[in-house]
């Protein structure tokens, strides 16, 4: 399965570090609707991801 950015200006850079490095960026691109309708899969796995960049700075905050 392909986990980069599909499109945009983003487009090939890998959705984690999309999601954890372009937090704003990758927020906007989740409320685009044809994003969702376009590319579910992709759409699902950066929600996922930027579910997990709070939990994961807070944990880089400690070490």
């Amino acid at each position: 399965m392909d986990t980069t950015v599909p499109t945009g200006e983003f487009e090939g850079m890998d959705l984690q570090q999309f999601a954890q490095e372009h937090t704003y960026a990758a927020r906007e691109l989740l409320k685009d609707s044809g994003f969702r309708r376009e590319f579910t899969d992709h759409y699902y796995d950066l929600d996922f991801y930027l579910r997990g960049v709070p939990k994961a700075r807070r944990w880089m905050s400690g070490h």
